[in-house]
């Protein structure tokens, strides 16, 4: 089986309790998108969030490689980030080091940072081991 690791990236913020400066750590996944071959220029680091059903990206990470999104099914999603969002859904390719898959994901022009989600995301994996403490994530396939 093999295993690719992912360090958790700080994110510095003001807390609000303190007024300082803080971190929080979190499990990003760096990832290349193609479609009919058209691969991204650029390798995105997403948010591996399972408490996210499908992918959810940004519209103009799709358009980076050829995607027409609106041309999609129309899809709705709902959470804690997005109260009624419209995605469009693609079937793509995603590379992540020396493993890739192709998975449907959800594009919207209303999307400003990269999800990563259980249907379009883990169940490509044998299985996903967070560790907070040691803050990493590992993918094994």
């Amino acid at each position: 089986m093999s295993v690719i690791r992912f360090d958790y990236t700080p994110e510095v913020f003001i807390n609000p309790k303190t007024q300082k400066v803080d971190y929080i750590y979190r499990p990003l996944v760096d990832v290349r998108l193609s479609y009919k071959h058209n691969f991204g220029k650029n390798i995105i680091s997403c948010l591996l969030d399972s408490g996210a059903d499908k992918n959810l990206f940004p519209a103009s990470w799709g358009e980076s490689v050829g995607i027409n999104i609106k041309k999609g099914e129309s899809v709705r999603h709902y959470g804690i980030g997005a109260n009624d969002l419209i995605a469009y859904r693609h079937k793509v390719m995603l590379y992540i080091g020396s493993f890739s898959f192709e998975a449907y994901s959800d594009f919207s022009f209303e999307q400003s940072f990269p999800l990563l989600g259980r249907e379009g995301f883990f169940k490509y994996f044998k299985e996903i081991v967070f560790n907070e403490k040691g803050r990493f994530v590992n993918l094994k396939y």
